[in-house]
């Protein structure tokens, strides 16, 4: 691929990381406002510890991967920004960043759904 096809899909994906960013926080802030009152009060949040309450954190903590995710899509979106020089890595990284961004949001489904 030349330089111009790597950079129009820099833009695309410029496009795809900002509404997978908005989806992701519209959709975590409608899951905790649809689902908020059914949320026991200890969520399986962190499953690399050991099986039992270890796992569990407040349902607070839920909003974790929301952060997270809205800090992902803006980091790379910060760094696509410095590296339009280099439309390849600034491409890997919009796209690396925007999987990233779909697993934290399907986590938080996950765990809620798995709760109520």
């Amino acid at each position: 691929m030349d330089k111009g096809s790597w950079e129009q899909a820099m833009v695309r994906l410029t496009g795809w990381n900002w509404m997978v960013l908005a989806g992701v926080v519209a959709a975590g802030l409608g899951i905790g406002g649809f689902f908020g009152r059914e949320i026991p009060p200890e969520v399986p949040l962190w499953y690399s510890r050991p099986w039992g309450g270890e796992q569990l954190a407040k349902p607070v903590w839920l909003i974790l991967p929301i952060l997270l995710s809205a800090g992902v899509g803006l980091g790379i979106q910060l760094i696509a920004w410095r590296l339009k020089s280099e439309p390849v890595l600034a491409t890997i990284i919009l796209a690396g960043g925007i999987v990233g961004q779909l697993i934290l949001g399907l986590g938080l489904l996950r765990i809620v759904l798995l709760v109520t």
